[in-house]
This record gives structure tokens, sequence and C-alpha cells, in this order.
């Protein structure tokens, strides 16, 4: 699967109801319009009784997100983990190198042409060619091109 678009939109809010997004990352993603729904309404029920901050997301609406980048481990066995970061949760980005960014503070590894590789999962040869040569990975179901954002 490697670092690739998602097929088809997933949901996230907009504006993004934090004070700050210091981190770049935006507003969280969810794969359904319902899952979306479902967090709005528990983050307006935890900050029900602080009024600035129901206030915020109030003023949020659910929105498609198309084109977003994900990387999901190549390793050969067929691992298939998802890229989320530690910290913030993360998994779906604006552009392929946001996911590069958040795989090298994550101890993932990522070779050229968008293969990735999980910290359980690193390559044989982190700088140069993945275990298998790409005729192989391809053969196998396990390199996909990266896909053309069309605007």
């Amino acid at each position: 699967m490697s670092i690739c678009q998602t097929p088809a939109p997933c949901f996230e809010f907009r504006p993004v109801p934090w004070e700050s997004d210091d981190d770049g990352l935006g507003s969280p993603h969810y794969e359904t319009r319902e899952a979306a729904e479902r967090a709005l309404d528990g983050y307006r029920g935890d900050c029900a009784s602080e009024p600035e901050s129901a206030a915020a997301f109030d003023a949020v609406e659910i929105a498609e997100a198309l084109g977003c980048w994900i990387a999901v481990c190549d390793h050969p066995g067929g691992c298939n983990a998802e890229l989320a970061d530690d910290e913030t949760g993360a998994a779906h980005f604006d552009a392929p190198e946001d996911v590069i960014a958040c795989m090298a503070v994550n101890g993932w590894t990522h070779l050229a042409p968008g293969w990735a590789f999980c910290p359980a999962h690193p390559p044989e040869d982190a700088d140069g060619d993945a275990a298998q040569s790409g005729a192989e990975l391809e053969a196998a179901g396990l390199l996909a091109p990266l896909p053309v954002m069309i605007p």
C-alpha cells in the first residue's frame, strides 16, 4: 500500500475547533460522516460547561475531505499497519510530505518511491533497496503506484 491517497473521502471538522493548530495537523479525520458526528457530539458534551469551548464547537460543521494521504506498512509479510502519530493520533494528511514528516518522528522508515515500513518491520537495508524488488512486491500485490492528485 505504501504512501498513497485514500480511495474514498473521509470527514473532518471545519473550522478546526481547537484554540491553536500549532502541530499543523488540523482536525482529526473520520471514515464516515456518522463517526465524525458522534465524535463532534462527544466533544460538545465534554465542553458543555465551558462557554468559550462550547461556542467553538457549536460553530463546527462536518466537511468532506478528499485526497487524504496515508501510510501503510509495506512489509512483504503483509503487516499492513497504518501510520498514526503517537502524540495526536492523526492518520490522514494533506500531502505526502506531511506523511513522511510524521513517519520520521514515529519511528517509521521511508524509502523511495513512497515505500513505508513500520517500526516493527524495518526494511533490511534502510539506505538502499527494500528486501524484495519492485517487481516482486508488485506481483505480491504489495506495491501500489502513488496516485495522482487531481485538482
